[in-house]
């Protein structure tokens, strides 16, 4: 009792939004609608995916089932709460629930790659700090039907100039700002069920070898009384047998996991400390786990774009041809800091981050644990802006709001949008 009691100070306080953006995201296969609780960066990313399904002619399912409740770890304060000018909009919670997830691909109608698994779904929520909805309410947003900028106060209250939707304030706040899955082990609500099938099934196996053996071994025996010997025996060693087939499967995926885990685990040497302590320098409100999700969502978009030249918040070489063969880019769990210096008044750091991508190869489809070695820039000068969006940037020249995907100059004021003047440039993604 008291466990159970113990438990439910983790229960997420958005179980309900926890549940209907996998919902919404098992739907985005189907229809490639994005899901409503998504932020921005995510929707925009989801777009990139099935435009590069599509490119690759390629359509994907994917089931979730879930299990236990969505659990909520302490909470993640972001840069925004930590501010010590008090101009903070938004804080950052991670939450996590177990799932079984079943994904397949399929071209021109034929299934050409299927796996299920067990994981961990981890979210990331950004949420409107409660004390500041006054001050929210002045800011410019995108519209989430149209793109139109207004303000939040308008978008809440008289709804979108441009195309006439309204939204409440929850509509807007909270949103899902990442996600990604982590193998696990085991789901414990499974574990006693997978026991039981893999018991039975030895006990079934074992009692036909038996059965068998008797048939050809015994022959003076009846069949009445080979049955049973046959029932009895398989009971007795294909339950043992079952159990330690099972304790061997688990013991089995314990260790490539943590194979797995230690090759992370090395290659990023303790990089959340490292990144934390060189950056922290510049900005004392900066946070990791907000730069943690930077760094995905522009990794993702970067990748998954037809030109990645066109983005603004891209000014490197071509990328390796092989990314082009991306279909899915899932999180690790490891950003390791390999270089980081100051020069010329610029913020620059070299990271490596791994992550587990599904790849259209020569050989079909596939899952890589790649290591990426990601270099990005900062003016050192300006602040981190912990509002900044791939969609949703701000004109350094009049401050309003516009989606720089769509427009390179800001539509008020006509100032060229200057992503390394804002926010992190990337220069360079490679294998």
């Amino acid at each position: 009792m008291g466990e159970n009691e113990g438990l439910k100070a983790y229960i997420s306080d958005y179980s309900e939004m926890f549940t209907e953006f996998l919902q919404e995201l098992e739907a985005w296969c189907e229809s490639g609608k994005e899901p409503a609780t998504g932020d921005q960066d995510l929707r925009h990313y989801l777009d990139l995916e099935e435009k590069r399904l599509k490119k690759r002619g390629l359509s994907m399912k994917a089931r979730l089932k879930t299990f236990g409740d969505a659990l909520q770890t302490s909470k993640l304060v972001s840069a925004m709460s930590r501010d010590p000018f008090h101009i903070a909009r938004y804080s950052r919670s991670q939450h996590y629930q177990s799932v079984e997830k079943t994904i397949s691909y399929e071209r021109n109608g034929q299934e050409v790659y299927r796996k299920k698994d067990d994981y961990d779904v981890i979210l990331t929520i950004m949420e409107a700090a409660s004390e500041e909805q006054a001050s929210i309410g002045g800011m410019d947003y995108v519209c989430p039907a149209c793109g139109g900028i207004s303000k939040i106060r308008a978008l809440q209250e008289e709804g979108c100039p441009y195309c006439g939707s309204h939204f409440l304030m929850s509509e807007l706040f909270p949103k899902v700002s990442n996600y990604w899955f982590n193998k696990s082990v085991s789901i414990p609500e499974k574990f006693d069920s997978d026991m039981k099938k893999w018991i039975g099934g030895t006990i079934s196996v074992v009692a036909l070898s038996f059965f068998i053996y008797l048939m050809f071994a015994d022959r003076r025996t009846g069949l009445g009384l080979k049955i049973l010997k046959a029932l009895l025996g398989g009971a007795f060693a294909g339950a043992i047998w079952g159990y330690m087939l099972f304790c061997g499967k688990i013991l089995f995926r314990l260790g490539r996991l943590a194979v797995r885990g230690t090759k992370v685990s090395l290659g990023t040497k303790k990089g959340k400390a490292k990144i934390d302590r060189f950056l922290s320098q510049f900005d004392p409100a900066f946070n990791y786990e907000y730069f943690q999700g930077k760094v995905l969502s522009l990794v993702r978009s970067i990748i998954l774009t037809d030109d990645p030249s066109n983005q603004p918040q891209y000014g490197g070489k071509a990328l390796d041809p092989e990314f082009e063969r991306y279909l899915h880019i899932n999180y690790a769990g490891g950003i390791g800091l390999d270089h980081a210096q100051v020069k010329n008044g610029r913020i620059m750091v070299s990271l490596d981050i791994f992550l587990l991508n599904t790849v259209d190869g020569e050989r079909g489809i596939e899952e890589r644990l790649e290591r990426l070695r990601v270099k990005m820039e900062h003016l050192a000068a300006f602040r981190i802006d912990p509002e900044f969006s791939i969609q949703r940037v701000s004109c350094q020249s009049c401050g309003s709001s516009f989606n720089a995907l769509k427009e390179k100059h800001c539509p008020y004021c006509g100032t060229a949008y200057q992503p390394e003047e804002a926010d992190w440039l990337v220069t360079e993604i490679s294998r």
